[in-house]
Order: C-alpha cells, then sequence, then structure tokens
C-alpha cells in the first residue's frame, strides 16, 4: 500500500519547527516574520493586523490551535515573546514583511 504525504509536508511547513525557539528571537516583528506571516499575509490564515482581537483570544489560539492554525508551545517562544508579539499585532499599522 503507498503512503502518501501531506501537502504540508511536501511544502516543508511544520507546526513545531519555527526557524528559531524560545528565548532566540530580536523582537516581535522578527517572530511575526519569520512564523505568522507565512500564512496571515498570504490568504492561507486570516488577517491579524486591525482586527481589535482580544489579546486572551490570541494566546489561547496561539498555544492550541484553532482549525488550520497550528499550536505553538512555549518551548518555541515564551510566554514573554507571545505577549510582545500580540501587543505588536495589536499596536501596529501593518504587517513588517513586505511582498
Amino acid at each position: 500500500m503507498a503512503k502518501t504525504l501531506s501537502p504540508l509536508l511536501l511544502l516543508g511547513f511544520s507546526s513545531t519547527s519555527p526557524a528559531q525557539s524560545a528565548g532566540q528571537w530580536t523582537g516581535p516583528g522578527e517572530l511575526y516574520g519569520k512564523v505568522c506571516h507565512y500564512c496571515h499575509d498570504t490568504q492561507v490564515g486570516v488577517p491579524l493586523f486591525g482586527r481589535q482581537l482580544e489579546p486572551a483570544y490570541i494566546k489561547e489560539t496561539v498555544r492550541q490551535g484553532k482549525t488550520a492554525m497550528p499550536a505553538f508551545k512555549p518551548s518555541e517562544f515564551t510566554d514573554a515573546e507571545l505577549d510582545a508579539l500580540i501587543d505588536f499585532i495589536l499596536h501596529s499599522q501593518g504587517s513588517p514583511v513586505a511582498e
């Protein structure tokens, strides 16, 4: 019986291996650009900027996952890094990553 690979595996995406690990990010802009941007700025995931989302909702979604959104562990980025990312998303005019 032939095994089939998930399309996400073929594209090289993994919910458990961002470019860096907790404590190694230079700031929330880098974290967003290297982890969130690939889905949320390309119409794969919903846009995040300007939506007036509740910080607790974002934190829960990031840690627990939701539908196609994978869960991210504290070993990937700390709660303090996540809080800074949430603040960045809620107070920035738009994505720092230019297409």
